[in-house]
């Protein structure tokens, strides 16, 4: 009697090893996939307490760098602790991209930087929240929170440099304007914080057939790849006029100042890309009582900053060729996104709104009065009009010319109809006898597996066998019929 024949043997100790990594995979996988159940709030007081401390945790972030930075710029600037209240202040909003003001002077052109890193952070914390699971009176909640604490807190910085007046030459700017800049860029950290995926499930909820999601993807793809090119060609620009901006750092005497300067160069980078992507469409900029275009350039004496030096004295006379960029990127995002769309035009005629509001916030960042300059900005109407125009144009010109060779496909034969139904059917019957194959081998193996379990296996592995329908009656009833089938077997031989 061989091995294989005798009724005391048992299963290899390879396969119950092989059994025991398999269900330790199978739970670890299990427990990766299940996702965590956030606690049950049940009421707008168990909503606050939770999520106000998240938002709170972001906004003392920025408060402790503001603050930091104006004990530095006190400690710079060797002056007195009883301005740093005021300094505070004033940091505060220009974080928040409002503008700020002193005794006879408004800075609104502030720059983005800092904005854009606020905006990062509190979208994170968005983030951290809505990631799991989130529900309408959750949301609604949340966006008190976002969007309360810093109006308030922008109403006390107002306050503090209201009362600060009267000791030092510093001014509250335009209220509504302060406000309604902290507002939008903490409405900005939301939409962002709030993920494709909630999103998603909005758009499924209320609008499930507007598209409304994947055309503001489409006008955000837009503006990135215009992004990108201004930043190409602004560095473009900065390495062909670098010699203006040596010797602005050589007029320099202390390293200090080169040092101050550019790091505010740095700061209004944000600023300077948005301003070539307006340039870049076919808009308008104005610096003062300057202008500048693809057209033509018309300069004031600028501020010494080295990021300035890039600005041409005098444009190419056939700048206007860089028209091309916009088209392109607008035909490029376009047909790759217009390739699945089910109505194209539609699709166009969306993302393009989309791409003008975007284009009115971007002006509303983009511009300002910066001292004695005046207003620095792109011209709104323009604005407004040259970004989307690209992109209406270039997927209307794709979409039509999709449109036009779907019109004249052909249509095909009655033969050609019947030889590929035979090939459908032939395919079909294929397919389900791979998958009746495909059933018994996960059979076959669902029964391997559970023949194999040892006795002492842990309950996580007891738990991930039961998924896969083991039974401790089958499994003794199946031992006896091996036992019953191998004494049997030597008599038959």
């Amino acid at each position: 009697m061989s091995k294989n024949t005798s009724p005391q043997a048992r299963p290899d100790r390879k396969y119950r090893s092989r059994s025991r990594s398999l269900i330790r995979s199978a739970v670890q996988q299990r427990a990766r996939a299940t996702p965590v159940q956030p606690r049950e709030r049940h009421s707008n007081r168990d909503r606050l307490r939770e999520f106000l401390p998240l938002i709170l945790i972001a906004n003392v972030i920025i408060i402790s760098l503001v603050v930091v930075m104006a004990i530095a710029a006190i400690l710079v600037s060797s002056s007195s602790f009883v301005a740093l209240p005021a300094t505070v202040a004033q940091l505060w909003l220009v974080a928040n991209a409002a503008p700020v003001a002193s005794k006879g002077t408004e800075l609104g052109y502030v720059p983005l930087l800092p904005a854009c890193f606020l905006i990062a952070v509190i979208a994170w914390r968005v983030y951290a929240v809505v990631k799991d699971k989130v529900s309408l009176a959750d949301l609604y909640v949340l966006a008190g929170c976002v969007l309360g604490v810093p109006f308030l807190l922008t109403l006390t910085a107002s306050a503090m440099l209201l009362d600060a007046g009267s000791v030092y030459p510093v001014a509250v700017a335009s209220v509504p304007g302060m406000l309604g800049r902290t507002v939008l860029v903490h409405l900005l950290a939301l939409l962002i914080g709030m993920g494709p995926r909630l999103w998603r499930a909005l758009e499924r909820r209320y609008a499930p057939d507007a598209d409304l999601f994947d055309t503001a993807v489409l006008a955000l793809k837009y503006w990135a790849g215009l992004l990108v090119a201004a930043g190409l060609i602004f560095l473009a620009l900065l390495v062909a006029h670098w010699s203006t901006a040596a010797d602005l750092y050589r007029s320099m005497s202390q390293p200090g100042a080169a040092l101050g300067l550019s790091g505010l160069s740095l700061l209004y980078l944000p600023n300077v890309l948005l301003g070539v992507v307006f340039v870049l469409t076919g808009g308008e900029f104005t610096l003062g009582e300057g202008a500048l275009s693809l057209f033509g350039a018309y300069l004031v004496p600028l501020p010494p900053l080295p990021i300035l030096a890039a600005i041409p004295g005098h444009v190419w006379p056939y700048a206007w060729a860089l028209l091309v960029l916009p088209l392109f990127i607008a035909a490029f995002v376009s047909y790759r996104h217009l390739r699945s769309a089910r109505r194209p035009f539609r699709t166009v005629g969306l993302a393009g709104l989309w791409s003008a509001g975007i284009s009115l916030i971007a002006w509303i960042f983009a511009s300002g009065t910066l001292g004695g300059y005046g207003f620095i900005g792109p011209v709104w109407w323009m604005a407004l009009l040259s970004v989307p125009l690209w992109l209406w144009g270039a997927g209307a010109l794709i979409a039509g010319v999709g449109w036009l060779l779907d019109s004249r496909m052909p249509e095909l034969a009655d033969d050609d109809l019947n030889a590929a139904t035979v090939v459908a059917d032939d395919a079909e019957e294929s397919s389900e006898s791979e998958a009746a194959d495909d059933s018994e081998q996960d059979a076959v193996a669902d029964m391997h597996l559970t023949r194999v379990v040892p006795d002492d296996a842990p309950s996580e592995a007891e738990a991930a066998v039961e998924e896969v329908g083991y039974d401790p009656a089958v499994e003794a009833e199946t031992e006896t019929e091996l036992q019953a089938e191998e004494k049997a077997q030597p008599d038959e031989t």
